[in-house]
């Protein structure tokens, strides 16, 4: 048996209730009954059962067979997916920018991927068990992002997306381009004759992230990646609502947050005509703060009228296309990775709490008793 097996059927032991005597006791296959099961793209099962062999999910539903003998773990509580965040800067540092040189097209964030960092741990115990590292705001070609598991077991995607910056914080007085003209140039002439990245991007393959923060930002964002037929998604974007109409035409996904308190009425305002229009958009998070930055944000924007469901899709299912996972994360559903989270309550109810955290079947964290 290996080692973490024999760990996290030691700590399973401790957590659930119901497992009798005489069951198997190899947790590469295991069940999970849990009273209340959201599934991450926005249905939910009452009294349903989830069945992961060998780290990924075999079946989860209502109807689902438990056979008698095996491993079961009882849950009275809420069961979802591992929460994804679209934006972090996980044990980033100054890694993840360069002041010197504006355009970094082909710099990889997957190269200054530190999983042992205290960031990472820390955003596992929140939930969020998948994460995009962007490059920073401060270069108008940044580089490209990387999806990883913050347990730092596994990069997902190497070539998560390639991030430009539409923003302010990319123009130095003393590095050209000094305005947006020049940045946008600089953007122009890649696409010119691409290659490498620009390549991949043109060709669908390696979507866009793109820092904007006000509303000029943003519709040069939407226009530029309209004229050449860019798919991705903005960052940022605080009041990406004001552009409705082309934001929706483009197919640009947008990556909101972290909120706190004191966020404008405004900016929780435009997540939710976000999803009134039907344009998916995820939550970015942030590290160094005492509260949890997702499910916080996501608190806002629920009391300021956002739909459950859409609350919750924007949390895992959307999150995870929006990250470029999708195929492996972000669902509870056969084939994928059986990265889930047994909760206390709701989580969005923010007095709620992870119990325990599974990546790939494994328990990577558990609440301290």
């Amino acid at each position: 048996m290996k080692p973490w097996n024999t760990l996290a059927l030691a700590l399973a032991a401790t957590l659930f209730s119901g497992v009798a005597a005489g069951q198997k006791t190899g947790a590469d296959e295991f069940y999970v009954r849990s009273a209340r099961i959201y599934l991450g793209d926005g249905r939910e099962v009452e009294d349903g059962v989830l069945y992961v062999r060998d780290g990924v999910i075999q079946s989860v539903g209502r109807g689902v067979t438990v056979p008698s003998g095996m491993l079961t773990l009882e849950h009275d509580g809420v069961l979802t997916p591992g929460m994804i965040s679209c934006a972090a800067s996980l044990g980033l540092a100054g890694e993840a920018a360069d002041r010197a040189r504006a355009d970094m097209s082909e710099a990889r964030l997957a190269d200054a991927f530190q999983p042992s960092h205290s960031h990472y741990a820390r955003a596992l115990r929140f939930g969020v068990t998948t994460a995009v590292l962007p490059p920073s705001v401060t270069n108008v070609v940044g580089g490209v992002a990387v999806a990883v598991k913050t347990d730092g077991s596994e990069i997902l995607d190497r070539d998560s997306h390639l991030v430009l910056s539409f923003s302010t914080p990319a123009l130095y007085p003393a590095r050209e381009p000094t305005g947006y003209t020049g940045a946008l140039a600089m953007m122009e002439e890649h696409l010119a004759s691409p290659t490498g990245v620009w390549a991949e991007a043109e060709a669908g393959r390696l979507p866009l992230m793109m820092y904007a923060g006000p509303r000029h930002e943003v519709a040069r964002a939407i226009a530029f990646a309209t004229e050449h037929g860019l798919q991705g998604s903005l960052l940022g974007a605080p009041w990406a609502s004001d552009v409705l109409e082309p934001l929706q035409a483009s197919g640009l996904s947008v990556v909101v947050g972290p909120f706190r308190t004191g966020t404008s009425r405004r900016s929780l305002d435009s997540v939710r005509a976000l999803a009134e229009a039907g344009v998916p958009f995820a939550f970015a998070s942030e590290v160094g703060v005492p509260t949890d930055p997702i499910r916080f944000s996501v608190a806002l924007c629920v009391r300021n009228g956002l739909d459950e469901a859409a609350a919750r899709k924007a949390l895992f299912g959307d999150a995870a296309r929006i990250a470029g996972v999708a195929d492996r994360v972000g669902t509870l559903e056969r084939g994928k990775h059986a990265d889930f989270i047994l909760w206390d309550g709701d989580p969005l109810d923010l007095t709620s709490s992870p119990s325990a955290i599974y990546i790939k079947g494994r328990l990577a964290t558990e609440e301290k008793q």
